[in-house]
């Protein structure tokens, strides 16, 4: 007995997108994928194009509705430049970035400067109130994670040091950094990372 046939499913043709949609479509992408108010832009005009290709709607209108979409996103508090930078900048720091290296993460997901400068003072300002380096806490950290410096179990040669420092330097941490960090003794480097959960 043969089988019946696969009934395909109609597609159901595309409507044109509504101010409505366009909401949805942007509360949704933030409930996912929290971003900057300049990525968010950059990310809603290309879900627009692409469902004006599919089914042409008023192309006057898409311009205020994706600023009505973005003020009613600032209201509810799901686009927050201040406090998401922030919270990229603690978070990278805690998995062993650089500032510099954190700052060109922030700049490539949209954040303009002054955002990123009092982002990152705000973590330096909290780290210094220990006596600590935010950059050398997240060096050590970097190096625990990796096994590397004082963490390393065996006695490390000169090209071991030079290849670790050099991980360190590609991370965004000077050389004045990557060396204090790399040369202090395993006990110290953990009283330091101790130190700075504190902070946290």
């Amino acid at each position: 007995m043969k089988p019946y046939p696969a009934r395909k499913k109609k597609e159901r043709p595309a409507k044109p997108l509504t101010r409505q949609r366009l909401e949805k479509m942007g509360v949704g992408y933030l409930q996912r994928f929290p971003a900057s108010i300049r990525r968010f832009r950059t990310i809603m005009k290309r879900k627009i194009t692409r469902a004006h290709q599919r089914a042409p709607g008023d192309q006057d209108a898409y311009g205020v509705w994706l600023q009505e979409v973005e003020d009613f996103c600032l209201r509810i508090g799901l686009l927050d430049d201040s406090v998401l930078c922030r919270g990229i900048t603690q978070s990278l720091s805690r998995r062993g970035h650089g500032f510099r290296d954190i700052r060109m993460r922030l700049k490539s997901r949209g954040f303009n400067g002054e955002t990123i400068d009092i982002a990152l003072e705000n973590l330096d300002g909290q780290y210094r109130r220990l006596d600590l380096d935010p950059d050398v806490v997240a060096a050590v950290r970097y190096l625990k994670r990796r096994r590397f410096g004082p963490f390393a179990k065996a006695t490390l040669t000169y090209d071991d040091r030079r290849r670790q420092s050099a991980a360190l330097g590609r991370r965004g941490f000077s050389y004045q950094v990557s060396r204090t960090a790399m040369e202090m003794a395993m006990d110290d480097a953990e009283a330091m990372l101790y130190a700075g959960s504190i902070r946290e």
